[in-house]
């Protein structure tokens, strides 16, 4: 096993792992391709035993590699559109791709930004030309690796703006899936937005492969990004007779998966306002276990979505606030509550 120090403190092991998943990919190939699609189309389970060859051994220090200062944006090792040989792919202020020994291949500046949460590696749509995907400031970048060249290259429709009610965040957590099985990868972006819903401010967006925002056929349009101020069908203002309200996604906040069963993958995201959410592709929050119900005496019963209530850490004060509505009223002075800062569990 052989790692690589970067000029940060940063430090890259070579571990032979799984590649692919349930269909996610959040840094990391999202699988081989199959029948023209990175997932096939499906968003089972793609990824296969290996054999161990016994204990993992002590890391052996080969070489230091010059680059930026790095936030969260941990490298990936990966063979970019599949040339036989690994690269590594190193996201600070500008995107980094080395080749195995260290020598800088080629660097993406972008708009100059930090990039603050992982990037994405994987095939969007399944073509053979693989995609390093990043949050920069309030833009999200799409490259693709040139094998002729070994460049990147500045995917058609890319970069997008996450901009809203004329505020510009910082995209802090990054995620990609085939949220609906059709064998091309979307783009999920959450940022540090904290304008209020009412006044156009959004924190979730999703973006398709072309980086145009993303649509499922039959959803109340636009689906994304979410909240948003309108009421009704697919309305986020009069939902279960109250608003949703987000209020900046500050630390890696977004994770993918199907929670619920069905055919489609869900995405979490959590907020800097104790609230946790479960989006549906279309946009649609969903709603929590029908124990939850609001005990506001002006809604009382009526069913919450997850990002309508705050978590308490002691059950039986979540039973008798939220399910039989008796004695005073939780506060964090006296009760633990949840913060969700950090990434959905």
């Amino acid at each position: 096993m052989y790692y690589f120090r970067f000029l940060i403190p940063l430090t890259i092991c070579l571990v032979t792992a799984c590649s692919g998943g349930s269909g996610v990919a959040t840094g990391g190939n999202a699988g081989g391709v199959t029948g023209g699609s990175s997932t096939g189309g499906e968003t089972n389970p793609v990824c296969t035993a290996g054999n161990s060859s016994g204990a993992v051994q002590k890391p052996v220090f080969v070489r230091n590699i010059p680059g930026q200062t790095s936030w969260y944006a941990s490298p990936i090792v990966a063979n970019l559109n599949k040339d036989s040989t690994r690269k590594i792919i190193a996201t600070y202020y500008s995107i980094y791709v080395y080749d195995s020994m260290g020598k800088l291949l080629d660097r993406a500046d972008g708009n100059g930004s930090r990039i603050y949460a992982p990037c994405v590696f994987t095939d969007l749509e399944g073509d053979g030309i693989d995609e390093i995907v990043c949050g920069q400031g309030h833009q999200v970048y799409a490259y693709e690796w040139i094998k002729t060249t070994s460049k990147l290259r500045i995917k058609a429709g890319w970069p997008v703006d996450t901009t809203t009610a004329g505020q510009s965040p910082e995209v802090r957590g990054l995620a990609a899936a085939d949220l609906d099985g059709n064998g091309s990868i979307e783009i999920v972006a959450t940022t540090t937005q904290t304008k209020p819903a009412e006044e156009g401010g959004a924190q979730v967006f999703v973006f398709n492969a072309n980086g145009t925002s993303y649509q499922p056929p039959g959803a109340p349009s636009p689906a994304w990004p979410r909240y948003n101020n309108r009421i009704g069908l697919g309305g986020d203002m009069d939902r279960n007779g109250v608003k949703h309200q987000g209020y900046g996604c500050y630390g890696l906040n977004v994770g993918i998966g199907n929670i619920d069963d069905d055919s489609n993958l869900e995405i979490i995201v959590t907020y800097d306002n104790h609230a946790i959410q479960a989006f549906k592709n279309d946009g649609n929050a969903i709603n929590a276990s029908s124990w939850f119900t609001n005990p506001d005496s002006t809604k009382l019963g009526l069913p919450m979505t997850w990002g309508q209530f705050i978590r308490w850490a002691d059950p039986l004060v979540e039973s008798n606030h939220y399910h039989l509505h008796a004695g005073v009223w939780p506060h964090p002075s006296q009760q633990e509550w949840l913060q969700w800062t950090a990434s959905p569990p």
